[in-house]
């Protein structure tokens, strides 16, 4: 069995990176979830009562099933990589090429650089929908609807005939 650095094998080269990022993956959903939890009881004081569907806003077992969900997905995508790259490294050569991290060359940082790049984008992008989305939102709520929302009528539901 081919081993990597002071001797470790593959197996536990890639079983330490995967328990690494599970703990990470549950610290980050419950993080996120109990977040969720706080913000959502902030903001549900703030949201008019005459909105629609307001009261079925709130966290369920579904919400909390998807965030576990993508919790494990991203945290199998974040272990497989780098598990990759140090398990088909020569120790040898990369001491050869007296850089700073032993376990990555040239092209893994520009490929570290390259996602630092794609994840700043991403970010400040999407800071900026979100700040148009809320202003788009706030202007919706403000605008005058042109009619008075005070008058209101039932109308009954006709059974159909066959």
């Amino acid at each position: 069995m081919k081993t990597v650095a002071l001797g470790a094998s593959h197996w536990r080269v890639w079983r330490q990176l995967f328990i690494e990022s599970l703990l990470l993956a549950a610290f980050g959903g419950l993080l996120g979830a109990g977040l969720a939890w706080a913000l959502l009881h902030l903001a549900l004081p703030w949201i008019p009562e005459d909105m629609p569907r307001i009261d079925e806003v709130g966290l369920n077992h579904r919400v909390l099933c998807f965030t576990a969900g993508i919790s494990l997905f991203c945290e199998i995508l974040s272990s497989l990589w780098p598990a990759f790259k140090l398990t088909h490294v020569d120790p040898i050569d990369a001491l050869r090429e007296q850089v700073r991290s032993v376990t990555y060359g040239r092209s893994s940082r520009r490929m570290q650089n390259i996602l630092v790049v794609v994840q700043t984008r991403l970010g400040a992008t999407l800071l900026i929908a979100s700040g148009f989305l809320i202003r788009r939102f706030l202007n919706v709520r403000n605008t005058d609807a042109g009619f008075s929302p005070v008058i209101s009528m039932d109308v009954p539901i006709l059974p159909t005939v066959n």
